[in-house]
């Protein structure tokens, strides 16, 4: 039997404790990474459980003026992002309202991103609920950003969806008077 066959991943020898050190770190690095990913997935699948009617008007909106809900979603999205960024380098290590951006942020590209995943879900899966559509919306949104696409996909869809989800109107309430009464 040749030694690559006994050791294949090649952690023996005398290199082999700062070889398998070095694999830990790369693995103990992706841990928050991975963790960030599954907080965006649960954040969307949960705001778009918590307000649904919302969503489907951000849907609506996003569907007949694309465009407008973007330009609108970069506003809102990426003026705090660029605050924060200026605030992190001027002040480093003191947290004055970096906390308060960084979670506008984050929860405000979920918000964008439940409503891009819905809509992306309605077109693969119509005949299912709006659930699944937006956790199959949220799977093909959110795993790009393990690759080097994925960047692009965050500043282009968080935005978007954003846009369609804040400039969604309210349907009028409906007039109770006409209804026959028995």
């Amino acid at each position: 039997m040749s030694d690559a066959s006994k050791d294949p991943f090649g952690l023996a020898g005398p290199e082999a404790p700062e070889r398998f050190q070095k694999a830990v770190e790369v693995a103990l690095g992706a841990v928050p990474y991975v963790g960030l990913l599954i907080g965006i997935f649960g954040t969307a699948l949960l705001l778009m459980m918590l307000a649904p009617d919302r969503q489907r008007r951000g849907i609506d909106r996003l569907r007949r003026a694309p465009v407008m809900s973007f330009l609108i979603g970069v506003l809102l999205w990426s003026l705090p992002a660029i605050a924060l960024t200026v605030l992190l380098v001027k002040f480093g290590d003191k947290p004055r309202g970096q906390i308060l951006l960084s979670l506008w942020v984050f929860f405000s590209g979920c918000a964008g991103y439940a409503v891009c995943a819905r809509a992306l879900g309605e077109r693969l899966l119509p005949d299912r609920g709006a659930v699944a559509q937006t956790a199959l919306g949220l799977c093909a949104l959110v795993l790009p950003l393990f690759t080097l696409i994925g960047l692009p996909v965050l500043l282009i869809g968080a935005p978007l969806g954003l846009g369609a989800w804040v400039s969604a109107r309210r349907e009028p309430p409906r007039d109770v008077t006409d209804t026959p009464v028995t």
